[in-house]
């Protein structure tokens, strides 16, 4: 039993450096179009990570909450305020600092900062200053809803019916509410809410490899080669054959490679939050300095700094501790 609890530990571990990974290599940005016709395959590796890691990222969010939260029956009270401190601290901190740095170099960043719509960045997508940050704030809205997840739980029924209404909301609400990000809740709902039921029910445990890992990994082949990644149904399965993939593939990886990602899966959180910082440093210089022949150099070492600066930072503000480390979730 020991054996297999360290097993469930391993494999999530490496998923969520994984999920992380593709995070990273998302926010690698160099040029003023993401999808730039000077460099197709980062092109098309941005097309192909668009279109499920994030769904992953909320996934692995819900399995955690089950397995962290509801399985040890914690009340309500007790995990609003551990997320108070974990995820809305760090988005104000982080999103107040990003208003400072883009007024003070509003004539090097991609999106400046309007004075007179400052207020507007704390309720819209669109005119907040760190876009990236949209997770936390999406994360924590799933949070409040953990009564009813809770209560979810209790029959299949209800279970099948909320993933129903995931599914309905993906499908055929709008996507241009932009008010606290709803747009993005409504795209990843039905992935927090399967996320949780997959812990309750422990059906990672009962994947055959071999088989739902090659299968979901043509499926998902499939899909992006014919560019289907964002249509509908489509786009739905598309991501659930990601989600299927990814969660297959670590689970192999954890039976030979177990301490693959060591060296920064601790301290996912933290690289979402400053990684950022980093590569637009390094994207400013690689637009001000004429080193096209250097991309492909540049675009690994975007990924690199985007890791292990936040992981430096974090390793020295646990050892020392500071004001700061509220500001960070550690």
């Amino acid at each position: 039993m020991q054996n297999q609890q360290k097993t469930k530990i391993e494999w999530l571990s490496i998923l969520q450096g994984w999920s992380m990974l593709l995070v990273v290599i998302g926010h690698v940005v160099l040029t003023d179009n993401m999808f730039d016709d000077k460099y197709p395959m980062s092109s098309y590796l941005y097309q192909v990570i668009y279109s499920f890691h994030m769904a992953l990222f909320i996934f692995i969010s819900g399995w955690l909450l089950y397995y962290t939260s509801i399985a040890k029956n914690k009340s309500f009270k007790t995990v609003i305020k551990s997320k108070v401190k974990r995820l809305l601290i760090p988005f104000y901190v982080f999103t107040i600092f990003t208003i400072l740095i883009k007024l003070l170099l509003a004539q090097y960043v991609k999106r400046p900062v309007d004075v007179n719509e400052i207020i507007e960045t704390f309720i819209l997508y669109s005119s907040n200053p760190l876009k990236e940050l949209w997770f936390i704030v999406v994360l924590f809205i799933m949070m409040l809803g953990y009564p009813l997840y809770v209560y979810m739980i209790k029959t299949v029924y209800r279970e099948i019916f909320m993933l129903v209404l995931g599914v309905l909301l993906f499908l055929f609400i709008p996507n241009n509410i932009h008010v606290f990000f709803f747009h993005k809740f409504i795209y990843l709902y039905f992935f927090f809410i399967l996320g949780i039921i997959t812990a309750h029910h422990r059906i990672i445990e009962k994947i055959n490899l071999s088989v739902i890992g090659g299968f979901s990994l043509c499926l998902f082949i499939a899909f992006n080669v014919l560019n289907t990644a964002d249509v509908g149904w489509l786009g739905l399965i598309n991501r659930l054959t990601g989600i299927l993939f990814s969660t297959c593939l670590c689970l192999f990886l954890s039976r030979r490679l177990p301490s693959l990602f060591s060296s920064f899966r601790d301290y996912t959180f933290q690289i979402y939050l400053v990684g950022m910082f980093p590569q637009m440093a390094l994207r400013v210089w690689f637009l001000n300095s004429d080193l096209d022949n250097m991309y492909g150099v540049l675009f690994f070492t975007s990924i690199a700094i985007g890791i292990y600066i936040p992981v430096f930072i974090s390793r020295i503000l646990k050892k020392y501790p500071t004001v700061l480390n509220p500001c960070l979730g550690l």
